[in-house]
């Protein structure tokens, strides 16, 4: 049986997959969707993820198998993610429709032709209000779960733009532009200079904890904000944009921030 039938199966298996999983912004004159990723659900290929109230688990490729099925779309299970996001970040995530767009858009996030822009809620206030954070990233030797600020040969070149939009209560709103694609590089690379990102429970400090527990913030303040690609089906620059989704909106007014 071809792999993209087990897909469809295990997708229509699922009850809930259309009311509680897609949350979708489709452009269908582009070569590739933008689509907006609910927290607890995780954007990779093969993982299982949980959907929030129900019992039903489903990996992201198998919903993504279903919507293609509905919009008839051709679906091919290698031919889809063209990048990732970390598994409880919400936001902006691209899907290619088709194996031709899938190559041409890889291969701008690996030319860096793909403007990435992140909001994040930390802890602290930034000084300097923006700056570039030039730091080479690799795997923690001392926890292999988690990746750190490394200047050895086993590390790999990181780059992040941050600017304040707003701070209050010992907190701030940041825009964060990435550069790179590293794992985990926003929270590594806030974390290393100071001001790890709210709700995190890996890379977390004394003040982001208590911060954390002060405002009951259960889960990660980061949010893939803005996408900017160019589209193999009319070679044009599209600009998507996601707002926040309501925990993320709840946190910021709880600190009395606002986007």
């Amino acid at each position: 049986r071809r792999s993209s039938d087990l897909f469809f199966k295990k997708a229509f298996e699922a009850q809930t997959v259309e009311r509680k999983f897609f949350g979708l912004h489709l452009r269908q004159q582009l070569a590739g969707l933008a689509r907006h990723t609910p927290a607890e659900r995780q954007a990779t290929g093969g993982t299982a993820i949980k959907l929030s109230n129900a019992a039903d688990t489903l990996t992201l490729l198998s919903g993504i198998a279903y919507l293609f099925k509905k919009k008839k779309i051709p679906f091919s299970p290698s031919d889809v993610l063209v990048h990732r996001l970390d598994r409880e970040t919400t936001g902006c995530l691209l899907i290619a429709k088709s194996p031709a767009a899938h190559i041409t858009l890889q291969k701008q996030f690996e030319d860096r032709t793909v403007q990435k822009t992140y909001l994040a809620i930390v802890a602290g206030v930034p000084n300097p209000p923006s700056a570039v954070i030039d730091a080479s990233i690799g795997r923690s030797s001392v926890d292999r779960t988690k990746m750190t600020v490394l200047g050895s040969g086993k590390s790999r070149e990181a780059r992040t733009t941050y600017r304040t939009l707003q701070t209050a209560k010992g907190s701030a709103l940041l825009a964060c532009d990435l550069h790179t694609g590293r794992t985990h590089q926003l929270r590594v690379h806030l974390y290393a200079i100071g001001y790890p990102i709210l709700g995190d429970p890996t890379y977390v400090s004394s003040v982001s904890e208590r911060l954390s527990q002060e405002f009951d913030i259960q889960h990660l303040c980061l949010h893939s904000w803005k996408l900017q690609f160019a589209s193999s089906a009319d070679g044009k620059e599209h600009a998507v944009e996601v707002e926040p989704p309501e925990t993320f909106q709840s946190s910021l007014k709880k600190i009395g921030l606002h986007l």
